[in-house]
């Protein structure tokens, strides 16, 4: 049956008589089911987690990602790293000398620190207590300072000062869903990477990153079906 679904099952299992929506709850609005439907503005704004920390961690994460990507510093010559942010970040994430992997998951200045020397924050395994003690790490966690913003403001503001005298600003706001589809695609694809790769090999992970792309054109799921029994297995 894989590849004729129209085949074996009601296309409007949602908002049938004696469907989801019926026997559900008694006030939903069929209505606005199917204007939701008309503008599918849903599938524009799913936010992806694509750092194995603290979901506040991460806007301090890529904006601090796009200034090591663009090569708009030399990490030796970092002299200072400031990182504002909201208020409310303060209280959840900013463990100032994580000393165990969890910690560091909640530490605003150990993960901007991996993000600086290029430390993968996307694989779950790379948080390790060990990790939280490497030297390199810890000197750069040190020149990191985490402040609340003076006014109301939902972005994080990530500002390296270089030996030069340069100031090297990012703004992120992971809270904004990333209109970028081909940059989204790529944080997917590198996240999907660290956690499939290690269980599958690179072949079977790109076989399914493959199919996943083009998955609109297949007609038949079963490559993609395989996959995944060998990651349940």
């Amino acid at each position: 049956w894989v590849g004729h679904f129209d085949e074996v099952g009601g296309i409007d299992i949602l908002e049938t008589e004696q469907g989801f929506m019926d026997t559900q709850s008694e006030t939903a609005d069929p209505a606005k089911f199917d204007a939701a439907i008309e503008q599918p503005a849903y599938a524009q704004d799913i936010l992806f987690k694509y750092h194995a920390a603290c979901y506040l961690t991460h806007s301090a994460i890529e904006a601090t990602n796009e200034l090591y990507e663009s090569n708009a510093f030399d990490p030796r010559q970092i002299q200072a790293v400031s990182i504002e942010v909201d208020p409310g970040h303060l209280r959840v994430c900013n463990i100032q000398e994580p000393s165990t992997g969890l910690e560091a998951k909640f530490s605003l200045r150990f993960t901007t620190a991996m993000a600086i020397t290029g430390t993968d924050t996307s694989n779950i395994d790379t948080f390790t207590d060990e990790l939280t003690g490497v030297e390199e790490l810890v000197h750069y966690r040190d020149l990191v300072q985490v402040s609340p913003h003076a006014e109301d403001n939902a972005d994080t503001v990530v500002t390296v000062v270089t030996s030069d005298g340069k100031r090297h600003r990012a703004t992120a706001n992971v809270a904004i869903p990333n209109r970028d589809l081909e940059a989204q695609w790529r944080k997917l694809e590198n996240k999907f990477r660290a956690l499939v790769a290690p269980r599958l090999g690179e072949d079977a992970t790109s076989t399914a990153i493959e199919f996943c792309r083009t998955m609109e054109h297949q007609q038949d799921l079963h490559p993609l079906i395989n996959v995944v029994n060998r990651i349940k297995s």
